[in-house]
């Protein structure tokens, strides 16, 4: 039996730019980003009775791949030409739709557990690339940051190219190590394709000045609290690239964020229209709801045999 788990990520500037779109315009794109302390998890092995066998929030059995309805499941077991297999997905949050790319999580979660049962010796740059090109075939729309924001450890930026060339920059993250990172639900579940397809590429390129500041006050050790205005600031240039991104419905919410006397930086996160905000404080009582408090990961996608 293989276990293997992911990160869910946390974008804080960047996201947009590293998306088809934007790179086929501009040719080069950069995402300041985390993997967090949550997670999906995959347990696999081999199929006892011939069947392929899928466990998630519904129950698949079939003798053919191509009918297995569950995406990430269907295309790993047919990019690796898999023998039936038993697979179960589970994650530490109700996660889909969340802005947290649990998606691509899932799906690095079992590219990991196959690396293990086959015994391929993939790197996590390995696993995340190959997750890139997994993705792409049932979600047409998707970027490129989650998979390099979920599988590789630590805060990071990770710059791309339109010729797919991907580079990652590990920058210090000491000036979180004072400040508390809450997730906060807006209790609204949404799919991102929609959006994703919708964002305006010329409108997005005024977060790559976002990008290059917070790196800036990174590299300078400056505090959270100058680091995270970049995060608000980011936030209020992407939610204007669509009109799909910022709905009634969180408004309320976002205007508690803005004003309240413990927040000093707060972004929706993900595609947007719903999942959890983000947002930097300190004191671990905000008021606001059902919050998760979390931290930064420094490991990465990993697994086991048991």
């Amino acid at each position: 039996m293989i276990v293997s788990k992911c990160p869910l990520r946390v974008s804080l500037v960047g996201g947009s730019t590293d998306l088809v779109s934007y790179l086929n315009e501009y040719e080069t794109g950069s995402v300041i980003s985390f993997p967090i302390n949550l997670y999906t998890y995959i347990m696999m092995d081999w199929s006892k009775d011939g069947d392929y066998v899928i466990h998630y929030s519904k129950y698949e059995r079939t003798k053919n791949k191509d009918n297995i309805k569950n995406d990430i499941a269907r295309e790993v077991i047919k990019y690796f030409n898999l023998k039936p297999i038993t697979v179960s997905f589970n994650a530490d949050i109700p996660s889909t739709g969340s802005g947290l790319a649990s998606s691509t999580s899932y799906l690095i979660s079992m590219i990991k557990a196959v690396d293990l049962l086959m015994s391929f010796n993939f790197s996590q740059y390995e696993i995340c690339k190959i997750a890139v090109e997994i993705e792409k075939k049932f979600n047409t729309n998707v970027g490129y940051q989650d998979a390099y924001g979920c599988g590789l450890p630590s805060l990071k930026r990770i710059n791309f190219h339109k010729s797919r060339n991907i580079n990652i920059i590990p920058l210090m993250q000491h000036a979180f190590s004072n400040i508390h990172l809450s997730l906060i639900d807006t209790n609204i579940r949404r799919k991102s394709n929609g959006i994703l397809s919708s964002i305006n590429p010329h409108k997005s390129f005024l977060l790559m000045e976002h990008v290059n500041k917070m790196e800036e006050k990174i590299n300078k050790n400056d505090s959270g609290i100058e680091i995270s205005k970049h995060i608000t600031a980011g936030w209020k240039i992407k939610k204007k690239t669509s009109d799909k991104i910022f709905v009634n419905e969180i408004i309320e919410l976002e205007s508690k964020l803005d004003t309240h006397p413990n927040v000093f930086g707060y972004k929706l996160l993900g595609a947007g229209a719903g999942g959890y905000f983000l947002a930097c404080h300190y004191g671990e009582r905000l008021g606001l709801g059902n919050k998760i408090i979390i931290e930064i990961d420094n490991i990465g996608v990993n697994g086991w045999e048991i």
